[in-house]
């Protein structure tokens, strides 16, 4: 099962920039305004497609060409794998997840038994428990990314994590356990996924929405991307997403029908009560965000 690839995120921050004042889409739904710029969707696509291969020196030349140094992350047990960027004139380290790809990453997927929060020596409030699966795969890395970002993570550098699917939720836990353990400033971790499958209970939405932030989060869902739903929230696995979620309401987003939801639980206006869901990660909307399709790497210089 392939279910698409990780983002890099370092020119993420332009992607949306919602404001006070409200629009009517033409479904006639009030949206915030966002701002959607094309050749920021182009270089998002790009940025995906390059998390495929092994090794890209320089994902997506035509924004980090020479202002991003690389370093590959890897765990061959968990299949966990991503990069991290050093973006010297935006003055980020970004930190970035590839999504399920292999048979090892779909294992690691229906590990969905809720356990307790910890990460080396890291660990989480009373109560907060996170997906099993996605926590063995963000530990096969997390000594790595810590060291690494604990070096770079210095002169006012703000840290942008990011990952589509699987990917997404490694960068939730990583976003709260750097966060915790390196005690980084309020807005000095930024969260961008797509795609994101729920990742821990209720007590874990809570603690991150309130150490990290949620006007620092930007958890996309495309139309009726089926994964943002599962697991399934039942009596006894409490499920439930972290702020805030931007749903992209139709099948061909644009900054009129991408609606900024409520920031803290499941806002029923948005993703959640949509009548089209259905648990099949091979759907479109899971594979494609913004019309780009992921899969071919866009790098300066590419080994495979």
């Amino acid at each position: 099962m392939k279910i698409t690839a990780v983002l890099l995120a370092s020119v993420f921050s332009t992607l949306f920039t919602p404001t006070s004042s409200a629009t009517v889409a033409a479904n006639g739904m009030a949206v915030p305004e966002v701002t959607v710029a094309s050749t920021t969707g182009l270089s998002i696509s790009q940025d995906a497609s390059s998390a495929y291969v092994d090794k890209c020196d320089n994902p997506n030349s035509n924004v980090l060409i020479t202002q991003a140094a690389m370093i590959q992350i890897s765990d061959a047990a968990t299949g966990t794998q991503g990069f991290i960027a050093l973006d010297r004139d935006k003055k980020e380290v970004v930190v970035a997840f590839r999504g399920s790809e292999s048979l090892l990453d779909a294992y690691m997927d229906v590990k969905f038994d809720l356990v307790p929060f910890v990460v080396s020596n890291i660990g989480g409030p009373q109560g907060v428990k996170v997906h099993q699966g996605f926590l063995q795969a963000w530990n096969g890395v997390a000594k790595t990314v810590n060291t690494v970002v604990r070096e770079y993570l210095k002169d006012g550098y703000t840290l942008v994590i990011t990952g589509h699917s699987l990917g997404g939720a490694i960068a939730s836990l990583a976003g709260i356990t750097l966060n915790q353990d390196l005690t980084i400033r309020t807005g000095g971790v930024r969260i961008y996924t797509y795609g994101q499958p729920r990742t821990g209970n209720v007590k874990y939405a809570e603690w991150v929405n309130k150490y990290i932030g949620t006007a620092n989060m930007f958890r996309v869902v495309n139309f009726d991307d089926p994964i943002p739903h599962l697991p399934f929230r039942t009596q006894k696995l409490d499920y439930l997403h972290h702020g805030t979620e931007y749903w992209s309401f139709t099948v061909s987003p644009s900054a009129m029908n991408t609606k900024k939801c409520q920031s803290v639980g499941e806002d029923p206006k948005c993703s959640g009560p949509s009548p089209y869901i259905r648990p099949n990660p091979t759907r479109t909307p899971h594979r494609s965000y913004f019309g780009l399709k992921n899969g071919l790497p866009y790098c300066t210089k590419e080994t495979t």
